[in-house]
């Protein structure tokens, strides 16, 4: 009794072992045909005519990164075929079809290699620089591909912090703020959005944030030069002598028209990030300007814009400030009227 079971159980063993060895040799599936592909900032799409054979489920696509093997499947109703996270250097792809149990047709190889990263094409023009109360960071993306910008800092507590940002910004700019007020070094880099396993190399720069002061001296400063003054002894020197009842006033006759300006000598290069005027104390509303134009020079003669301006109020005895538009190191400031 004990043999025929042996037996048996011999027979049903070999009879599912030739079942599952003709199951496997059976298969043979449609290969996908022409591929096509197009590379990109590290990507790579590739195009084909998915098979009409109703046994043909998906298409999946095989390669190695960095002896790393991976793997994408691709739906019959997919409409692209997209692979992402690439670096630029050759890769060999193995494309080939796939039914619902795994079996797989012959493999199509493609080699490629995908264009630079965008997060690394932007971080060769990554920078950084002090502006008040923090840094700004600035950068250019030719891709226009997202992005993501990284800055590690000190807040004003002293605890350390990571700032981010995505952008696909052609041009960008951001300010990181609340920093610690003492000279740190920050480190910024690029790096693939939300992707912390694909970063720039990591850049360094040793910078205290600028902080905003009032200048309380100015009775050194120099007028050099202006284009109208009244003939009742009201000159351009009374702008800044801190004397809210004295004015600088233009000949307001028809034969002294505007616009005017009067540009005046710090005597040192600043970095000017705003300007404060005061009305005239005077009931006619009139008298003050409409648009002005602020502009700024390191040695007289090239001259920038800083700011302009057509909403100066009429209110007295408060302190009008404006800001300019960038925070650059200038010498001579010319306000034109």
């Amino acid at each position: 009794m004990n043999r025929l079971i042996y037996f048996k159980t011999i027979i049903l063993a070999f009879l599912l072992f030739l079942f599952s060895c003709d199951k496997e040799t059976a298969i043979t599936l449609p290969t996908i045909g022409e591929v096509t592909y197009e590379v990109g900032y590290g990507e790579i799409s590739f195009n084909w005519n998915f098979p009409q054979e109703q046994d043909v489920e998906y298409v999946r696509v095989d390669f190695s990164d960095e002896g790393e093997d991976k793997l994408y499947s691709f739906s019959r109703y997919a409409e692209d075929a997209l692979i992402m996270n690439l670096q630029s250097r050759e890769y060999t792809f193995s494309i080939r079809t796939a039914d619902k149990t795994g079996h797989m047709s012959a493999p199509i190889c493609i080699n490629a290699t995908p264009l630079e990263p965008a997060y690394k094409v932007v971080a060769s023009s990554l920078k950084i620089e002090p502006v008040i109360g923090g840094v700004a960071v600035s950068w250019e993306n030719p891709t226009g591909k997202d992005i993501q910008i990284n800055v590690d800092y000190l807040d004003g507590d002293g605890v350390r912090q990571l700032y981010t940002s995505i952008s696909s910004e052609l041009t960008g700019k951001r300010y990181v703020l609340g920093v610690h007020t003492e000279e740190q070094v920050f480190s910024y880099y690029t790096s693939g959005p939300g992707n912390f396993l694909q970063l720039s190399e990591i850049k360094t720069a040793s910078i205290k944030p600028y902080q905003e002061v009032r200048f309380q001296d100015k009775s050194e400063w120099i007028i050099v030069d202006f284009t109208s003054q009244s003939s009742q002894n009201e000159p351009p020197t009374r702008i800044f002598d801190d004397n809210l009842s004295t004015f600088w006033q233009t000949d307001w006759r028809a034969a002294d028209p505007f616009p005017h300006h009067v540009t005046f000598d710090m005597l040192s290069s600043r970095i000017v990030t705003k300007l404060g005027f005061y009305n005239r104390d005077h009931n006619n509303a009139q008298n003050a300007p409409t648009d002005f134009i602020v502009e700024g020079s390191l040695d007289g003669v090239d001259w920038t814009i800083y700011g302009s301006y057509n909403d100066f109020p009429t209110t007295r005895n408060t302190e009008i400030i404006y800001s300019l538009d960038a925070l650059s190191s200038i010498r001579y400031l010319r306000v034109n009227i």
